[in-house]
C-alpha cells in the first residue's frame, strides 16, 4: 500500500467518523432515532473482504512460484486486474463503514447509556476492520513478481 492510498483511506475514515457522530447528534436533537446500521451490513463487509482475499490466492501462488524460479502457468491478467479493483473497492467500503461505526459508537458512549447499541456499533466496527484487513492483504497479494534484475539487487 502506497502513501497516497493510506492518506485517501484515512481521509475517508475520518470524514465518515465525523459524519457518524454528527448525524447521530442531529438525529437525536430533532427527536429521530439513532441511525445505526444493522449488524448484517458489517457481516457483509467482512464476507466481501474475505471473498476478495480468497480470490487472490491464485495470483499470490503464481508470484511465489515464479520468484522461486519454478515453471507455473500465469493467471489471466484481466482476472488479476478485476480482483485488484475489487480489493480497492472493498477497502474503501470497509473504511467508510468503519468510520461510521466508530463515530456512532463514540457518540453513543459519550451521550447514551444504551449498552446494546454501543455493543452493536463496536462489533460492527470490528467486522469492518477485519474486512479492511482482508482487502488490504488481497491488494498485497496482487503484487507482480520481482524481475530477475530486482532479485539480484535485493
Amino acid at each position: 500500500m502506497n502513501s497516497s492510498n493510506a492518506k485517501g483511506l484515512t481521509l475517508i475514515g475520518l470524514v465518515t467518523l465525523v459524519l457518524g457522530a454528527a448525524i447521530a447528534q442531529l438525529a437525536t436533537g430533532f427527536g429521530f432515532s439513532i441511525p445505526a446500521a444493522p449488524l448484517s451490513l458489517s457481516i457483509s463487509v467482512l464476507v466481501i473482504g474475505l471473498a476478495v482475499l480468497i480470490a487472490t490466492i491464485p495470483i499470490a501462488r503464481y508470484r511465489k512460484l515464479s520468484e522461486a524460479q519454478k515453471a507455473v502457468q500465469r493467471p489471466n491478467p484481466f482476472y488479476a486486474v478485476r480482483v485488484l479493483l475489487f480489493a480497492r473497492a472493498a477497502q474503501i467500503t470497509s473504511v467508510a463503514f468503519l468510520g461510521w461505526h466508530l463515530g456512532l459508537g463514540i457518540w453513543l458512549v459519550a451521550f447514551t447509556p444504551s449498552v446494546l447499541l454501543v455493543t452493536d456499533s463496536f462489533l460492527g466496527a470490528l467486522f469492518c476492520l477485519v474486512g479492511l484487513s482482508a482487502a488490504l492483504l488481497a491488494e498485497w497479494n496482487c503484487r507482480t513478481p520481482k524481475a530477475d534484475d530486482e532479485k539480484g539487487a535485493a
